[in-house]
């Protein structure tokens, strides 16, 4: 066989290849495969496969080569320290020492540490999952696949072309029969995130830790889009024990405090005035003293965080917000004179320790509810951080002009974080923070964003969460509201960027506070409610129903009993905590001590279902 005759039989074998593919993805997955068809019906080419040196190439239409080697070579050099690979870490492997803390509840941390305390919970485990940000020919995949056996891939590709040109070189039907297969090719925001969330919702128990594989340079971009899904679909972000700590408090702040619970559900218009809202970020240190010489202008409401820098100019603010359960963190932010928020307003957290209560003016404290709507048309209120947290709540009161000042959601230049008021450790600004083909950590990995005043702006993973939150809170008042951001942090989509030397004074005059805030406390008053609604009252006798079956379910039984009770009762509180739990649990009772792993799982189970019968069973609640 001469030179002509091998090309046109290597040309044949890639042709059967592509067809066979096609094949594949019509059957499998048609909509990728309508899109290949509907781009090779425009007869548009600006990516080439041509077979040069010996080897095929992927060249684009300005002759630039891909690879400069042969692609068989670079799949080996890529198989090399496959163990060692990059990878997203959604399980924790080390003893959790700083969870969030409860006093006397539950808390999710505690129960991940007593199944690392297992035998071999804590060694790493192979890559279960893996995905590979971009293609190029894909020759890659299917030797990787080889050295990994994963059961699960995503595959990630964000220019249709290159993915059209892999499917003449990459087996994707033998990956199928092999391992389970998702695609993102050429997709938009909204796509490419349900994209990620199939593959991580896909045998959770395999998400200990995804390896990924970036093939080129211009992919690399991609990480930080999963980097955001994987923090987002975290079970551990906000996990069950939360919810558990707002059901029990939720009831206590309803019933038996001075005012009971805001009601959320609706549209309100309480705050017609100019609204300073501040955060405990950079910004409001070195603005403090524009704070002081304006406060008079608007309506002040700060994060409970702000106290401390706020006592240094004897300012007082009209509102305070406090987001935050956890006892210590709270209490530190009221170490300040009393005169600073005793007669202030308070908006509170249903999960607000009850310690920190007893500081507070309980005339002037107003709950609001969170994360959960427990009682009838009562809303709730979701996010992050006091920030987006805060914002949902001025908007949903009917505010109208916001200016947001200390909400950095950002590093500084300097490495900080927080005002330097409170004890916080320094960032260093470099690449060995980034999130750059490693694994991850959300309280320590950096990614880049879009700045308020600057080009970009470094910010945790976690920031990132609060900036998206605060994005689609302000999308649905576009058309209600004017929220200026004068902090020199991360651009907020929807918000107007605004340096506070170009405020248009014009536009204020000076505020009776006493008025002010006797009439805001007003009407806060009438939005809050004692009692329960007849709904509430079957709801929780249906809740401890499901409870005294939820105690009958033995150790054998339980995952087929409480998907039956599940299916039955599908707005159950109690069942959807538990359901929480069992996100959160059941990828760590994978050990390879199966049988231990169970029977702490069913332990932990009985824990939650035993709290949750001591509260309703004990639960007080007027007759109407």
């Amino acid at each position: 066989m001469n030179k002509n005759q091998e090309l046109e039989a290597l040309y044949d074998t890639v042709a059967q290849l592509y067809f066979k593919n096609l094949q594949f993805l019509e059957t499998q997955q048609p909509a990728l495969f309508n899109k290949i068809k509907a781009f090779e019906a425009l007869n548009i080419e600006q990516y080439f496969l041509e077979f040069v040196n010996n080897h095929f190439e992927l060249i684009n239409a300005n002759g630039k080569h891909y690879y400069g080697c042969n692609p068989f070579l670079d799949a080996q050099h890529r198989c090399q320290n496959i163990e060692e690979k990059p990878a997203f870490n959604l399980l924790k492997t080390e003893e959790i020492t700083n969870g969030v803390n409860y006093k006397n509840s539950i808390n999710a941390f505690e129960y991940i540490n007593d199944f690392l305390e297992l035998p071999n919970n804590k060694e790493k485990k192979p890559f279960d999952k893996f995905i590979f940000l971009g293609t190029l020919l894909g020759v890659h995949l299917n030797d990787i696949h080889n050295a990994l056996k994963a059961k699960a891939y995503l595959v990630c590709e964000q220019n249709l072309e290159i993915f059209r040109l892999s499917i003449f070189l990459t087996d994707y039907e033998t990956l199928h029969k092999d391992a389970k297969l998702f695609f993102c090719i050429a997709e938009d925001e909204s796509n490419t995130h349900k994209s990620i969330d199939q593959f991580l919702n896909y045998k959770p128990q395999y998400n200990h830790q995804i390896g990924f594989e970036v093939a080129r340079e211009e992919n690399i971009s991609f990480i930080d889009t999963l980097t955001k899904a994987c923090v987002d679909y975290d079970p551990y972000n906000y996990p069950f024990s939360e919810y558990l700590v707002s059901l029990k408090r939720s009831f206590y702040c309803k019933l038996q405090t001075k005012h009971g619970l805001l009601d959320c559900s609706k549209q309100q218009n309480i705050l017609a005035k100019p609204i300073l809202f501040l955060g405990a970020g950079p910004s409001l240190a070195s603005s403090i003293e524009w704070v002081y010489m304006h406060q008079n202008a608007f309506t002040l409401v700060c994060a409970a965080a702000c106290l401390r820098r706020l006592e240094l100019l004897d300012i007082v603010p009209d509102i305070i917000l406090s987001a935050d359960g956890q006892y210590k963190q709270v209490i530190r932010q009221f170490d300040v004179q009393e005169k600073y928020y005793k007669n202030s307003l308070a908006i509170v957290s249903v999960k607000t320790d009850f310690e920190v209560l007893q500081k507070l003016n309980a005339a002037n404290t107003f709950f609001m509810p969170d994360n959960l709507e427990l009682f009838e048309n009562s809303g709730f209120l979701t996010g992050v951080t006091v920030g987006d947290i805060g914002l949902d709540l001025l908007l949903r009161m009917g505010a109208k002009t916001i200016y947001m000042l200390g909400f950095d959601a950002s590093v500084s230049l300097e490495g900080k974080t927080h005002d330097g008021i409170y004890k916080t450790n320094k960032v260093a600004l470099t690449q060995a923070n980034s999130v750059k083909n490693s694994g991850i950590n959300t309280r320590t990995d950096l990614i880049k964003v879009k700045g308020n005043f600057e080009e970009e702006v470094w910010t945790f993973i976690q920031y990132k969460q609060m900036i998206d939150s605060i994005e689609t809170i302000v999308s649905n008042h576009i058309n209600k509201a004017k929220i200026y951001n004068l902090s020199n942090g991360a651009y907020f989509k929807h918000t107007l960027p605004l340096k506070k030397e170009n405020i248009n004074w014009n536009e204020f005059t000076a505020l009776n506070k006493n008025e002010l805030k006797n009439s805001i406390k007003e009407a806060l008053k009438a939005l809050s409610s004692k009692t329960l609604t007849p709904q509430d009252i079957n709801d929780i006798k249906q809740e401890q129903k499901i409870i005294k079956k939820l105690q009958t379910i033995s150790i054998a039984q339980l995952t087929k009993e409480f998907n039956k009770l599940k299916s039955t009762y599908k707005n159950s509180l109690s069942l959807q905590i538990l359901e929480k739990f069992f996100d959160l649990i059941t990828p760590y009772s994978t050990s390879k001590n199966t049988q231990k792993a169970e029977e702490l799982r069913y332990k932990q189970f009985k824990e939650i279902v035993n709290e949750l019968e001591k509260f309703y069973s004990k639960l007080n609640y007027p007759i109407l």
